[in-house]
Parts: structure tokens; C-alpha cells; sequence
């Protein structure tokens, strides 16, 4: 069964903004990654939390998403392929 997310924070930022993506769900296994839907393009942020957590990750989101103003996707895929529900980043 692939990833739920539940909410990510914060869900609102400024253009070209650097920061932190706290997602919280269920069934986040140790390989699963945080994808990030720009234009069209796929963005993979880098995974940086330490712990191994199935319900919390963090990403590290910079200006290759951020650069774009408006709402975008982002879902957490598991090793297998198998993608969790969308949820939207607002870059304003």
C-alpha cells in the first residue's frame, strides 16, 4: 500500500524562498522519496531527516522549486514505484 500524506508545513511560501518541507502521513518506508511536481518537471529534494519515522520526514526545498509562483503538487513515492496523494505547495 503506497504512502498517505497527511499535511505538509509550512504549505505557503515566498518566491525563492529556501527551507525546510515537514510531511507527516502514514507508511513512509526508509527508502521513500519526496517529489515535487514544477512546470511539468519533476524536482526530487534532498531527504534530510535522521530519523526513521513512518509517519514524519523532512525535505530541503530551494530555488529550483520556489523560482515557479503558483501551486504545486507534492507527493511521497515509495521504493516500489507506488505514489501517496498529492498535496500543494503554494509559492507566492
Amino acid at each position: 500500500m503506497a504512502a498517505q500524506l497527511d499535511d505538509i508545513s509550512p504549505d505557503t511560501v515566498d518566491l525563492n524562498d529556501r527551507f525546510t518541507m515537514t510531511l507527516t502521513g502514514s507508511r513512509f518506508d526508509q527508502n521513500c522519496e519526496v517529489v515535487v511536481t514544477v512546470n511539468g518537471t519533476e524536482v526530487k529534494p534532498r531527504r534530510i531527516d535522521s530519523t526513521e519515522s513512518s509517519e514524519r520526514m523532512e525535505a530541503e526545498i530551494d530555488e529550483k522549486i520556489t523560482r515557479y509562483p503558483g501551486s504545486h503538487p507534492v507527493i511521497v513515492r515509495d521504493a516500489a514505484g507506488g505514489n501517496s496523494n498529492a498535496l500543494p505547495l503554494t509559492v507566492q
